[in-house]
């Protein structure tokens, strides 16, 4: 027989509250209270961010298998439809304060000649626009893209290509004989997080009919599954997300030296110990992340999704 407890132990027992599908969380209230803002710049949310929502299932039903029954990831990401063309895209909240050269970088990846070299691998932005009435807020428009890893690869051969992709941001991105551009090698313009989830996939391919934005495993409109081609069959392009910590430079300043900033991947060399306090050249901190991503998610295989080239 197990003794009750005493008021003393129960007050050490921590008790989770239910959740309450009928609610919007906190982050959603946000785009909520700003879907008919976002809608008038021309970006539509979904039915569940409408002012006058109520929830689709009854009292007896599972939430989660209705669409507005998700939650997104990241409360500072949501999926929107461009209402001039009925497009999916990505609608990213950033703060220009907290961020000063996030909107600066991203932008000159996607203006030309940059935006249509064939090596360019940063993501598209579309548009950027500040939100009225806050300390400098704004808005960056994107595709919507997927995880690089999702659907698992089917072969070396998509690795490899994989790779070259990823790769390709190494190499200068020559426009004229006199000026590169480069995110890693060359002493231009540095990522500083170029780590796993900050590598997506463009997947309107592969996923010919789209998928569903939150559950990315269902079909856009929510009632069966997704349907996919491999990337053998329909081949995709691999980019580069999120600029909030990254840096441009003058090549004739010499090379960079800068305190380390930690991104997603914490194991940096250089960056352990007293080694956080030292200035360092910040290029070869991007060679590093590449590296250990490709060691994690294609050797170690952290994710049980990516193909595993061991032996």
């Amino acid at each position: 027989m197990t003794p009750s407890a005493s008021p003393a132990d129960e007050s050490l027992v921590s008790v989770r509250k239910p959740v309450d599908w009928t609610k919007l969380s906190s982050g959603e209230i946000w785009w909520r209270d700003h879907q008919l803002w976002l809608a008038d710049k021309g970006y539509m949310l979904r039915p569940k961010y409408s002012p006058d929502w109520k929830p689709s299932w009854k009292d007896h039903q599972i939430p989660w298998h209705f669409e507005d029954g998700t939650f997104p990831i990241y409360h500072q990401v949501m999926d929107a439809t461009r209402i001039s063309d009925d497009k999916l895209v990505t609608l990213k909240r950033f703060s220009r304060k907290v961020h000063p050269y996030e909107a600066e970088i991203a932008l000159f990846f996607s203006s030309e000649p940059l935006a249509s070299h064939p090596r360019n691998r940063c993501t598209k932005i579309y548009e950027i626009f500040d939100i009225p009435d806050t300390d400098g807020e704004a808005i960056m428009v994107m595709p919507l893209l997927r995880d690089f890893d999702d659907p698992r690869m089917k072969s070396v051969g998509e690795a490899v290509e994989f790779f070259r992709q990823i790769f390709e941001v190494r190499d200068p991105l020559v426009l004229d004989t006199s000026t590169y551009i480069s995110l890693i090698t060359r002493p231009f313009s540095r990522y500083r997080d170029c780590q796993g989830p900050n590598i997506m996939m463009d997947a309107s391919a592969t996923f010919p009919n789209m998928y569903h934005p939150i559950s990315d495993r269902r079909n856009k409109n929510f009632k069966g599954r997704a349907t996919y081609y491999t990337r053998t069959a329909r081949p995709t392009k691999y980019y580069l997300i999120d600029f909030g910590l990254s840096r441009r430079y003058n090549p004739e300043d010499g090379e960079p030296r800068e305190f380390p900033i930690r991104g997603g991947d914490k194991t940096v060399p250089e960056f352990q110990g007293n080694g956080y306090y030292q200035e360092c050249n910040p290029f070869p901190t991007d060679i590093y992340y590449l590296g250990n991503m490709i060691k994690e998610y294609f050797l170690l295989v952290t994710y049980p999704s990516t193909l595993n080239l061991l032996p």
